[in-house]
């Protein structure tokens, strides 16, 4: 998935290498020609030793060492095909790169969504003055996999705590109800908008 927006020029993938250098474990130089690399095989260009160091300003010798980091390191690699010929084929491979990517972008969403969590279930504690129930967790737990933002279950928390009746059903009561208003206010926003922008198109005509 990361590969093709790259390819197709949707992803910004030096900003991403930056990002997570840390966890990619890149050295300055493993970076640097890392990127070059995408730029040739972006441009389809021929990814030789030479060249490398003549557009990254590294000597030949440490273009070859952060080559072979990024091939231990399991993010830059080979791929081999046979042509009708029977010919052996041998093009570079930054897919090794997007999977490592992807899975470093999955684990830090779960952390982020396991974090907030954490947070809600702090707040519901605080509020209800008690431990919180399996039940009770699962519960809120399901809020998040059903697509609720963390915010809007930390209000309907918040507004029960206000009314004085913590509990998970009023805690769920307030969130539907919120959110259906929510949704309602956003589409009339839409409907206002379309009527100003028609008006606006009849002021012209006339």
């Amino acid at each position: 998935m990361l590969e093709e927006l790259f390819i197709e020029g949707y992803l910004d993938i030096y900003k991403l290498i930056l990002d997570f250098s840390n966890d990619l474990e890149l050295t300055p130089n493993d970076s640097i020609v890392l990127i070059k690399i995408l730029d040739y095989i972006k441009a389809q260009k021929k990814i030789r030793i030479s060249k490398l160091s003549a557009d990254t300003s590294l000597n030949k010798a440490l273009v070859e060492q952060s080559l072979e980091s990024l091939i231990d390191k399991r993010l830059y690699g080979t791929l081999i095909t046979t042509n009708e010929d029977g010919v052996a084929d041998e093009r570079p491979t930054i897919k090794p790169l997007f999977d490592r990517l992807e899975g470093i972008i999955k684990n830090n969403q779960v952390k982020k969504v396991q974090t907030e969590l954490e947070e809600i279930i702090e707040l519901y504690q605080q509020g209800s003055n008690k431990v919180i129930s399996p039940m009770e967790y699962n519960k809120i737990e399901g809020f998040i996999n059903e697509g609720f933002l963390p915010a809007e279950i930390s209000d309907a928390i918040k507004a029960s705590i206000k009314k004085g009746n913590v509990n998970i059903n009023a805690v769920e009561r307030i969130l539907l109800k919120n959110h259906h208003q929510m949704l309602d206010d956003n589409d009339k926003g839409v409907d206002a908008k379309k009527s100003a922008d028609f008006k606006k198109a009849l002021a012209m005509i006339k």
